[in-house]
């Protein structure tokens, strides 16, 4: 019976492999990508305020005064959307040339609201009438463009 205990004493002790502990563990490798990152999206900050030189000027936000109300599509023109628009522009300058074609921009921003169906105009919906509106008003623009278009009420009745 002794030698039956001497044996499992000696396999449990075979059965341990020797675990040797490097200088690179998983949480000190885990630690240090941390750091790299922090250091490096510090720096990539850093370098992306510039010196001040050759810089864009800053854009020049407009707003069209009048909300714009149309029929919506596809309800017998029982429903109605009402818009407010703000541009964002390129610079301050452009909005002379604005103010000057503002009918025709009107008349374009009613056009493209026409044509969207009641179920077009959710979320994704207004994404796209955004670019549409930004689109068409860039090819009719001669001095600069539009880079953004928000709408500050967007509004189904």
């Amino acid at each position: 019976m002794a030698d039956l205990v001497e044996d499992v004493g000696e396999e449990e002790q075979t059965e341990e492999p020797e675990v040797k502990k490097g200088f690179l563990t998983l949480p000190k490798i885990i630690i240090i990508a941390a750091v790299v990152l922090l250091l490096g999206g510090g720096f990539l900050g850093f370098k992306s305020m510039g010196s001040g030189k050759g810089e864009v000027p800053d854009p020049f936000l407009y707003e069209l005064e009048d909300p714009v109300v149309v029929g919506v599509r596809g309800t017998s023109h029982t429903r109605t959307l009402m818009c407010k628009i703000w541009l964002k522009l390129e610079s301050e300058a452009m909005v002379e040339e604005i103010e000057k074609k503002k009918p025709e921009f009107i008349d374009m921003l009613v056009r493209i609201l026409q044509k969207y169906k009641i179920e077009e105009l959710d979320y994704v919906g207004q994404n796209k009438v955004r670019r549409d509106v930004e689109d068409e008003f860039n090819l009719n623009l001669d001095s600069g463009k539009v880079l953004k278009v928000f709408f500050t009420e967007f509004l189904i009745r």
